[in-house]
């Protein structure tokens, strides 16, 4: 079993207020944290070795990611 992964990326643009508002996460919450590009090497890896993603509101999460032929499950 895959016990998971974490991070906060930096989104190289401003968080808008009512998106802060959503989720608590501010501009300077994410400042000195990696851009995508650099967290998505490590995620493609983890995702090449489990059988499904799971996910919370996964189409949300698809939208972000590239394709992959994995199922996903929504919780």
């Amino acid at each position: 079993m895959y016990k998971g992964f974490a991070t906060r990326i930096n989104p190289l643009r401003p968080i808008p207020p009512e998106t802060s508002a959503v989720h608590g996460i501010a501009d300077w919450d994410v400042e000195d944290k990696p851009p995508f590009d650099q967290v998505w090497p490590i995620v493609e890896k983890q995702i090449e070795s489990v059988d499904v993603l799971v996910a919370h509101n996964a189409p949300f999460d698809r939208s972000f990611l590239p394709e992959t032929r994995k199922p996903w499950l929504d919780t």
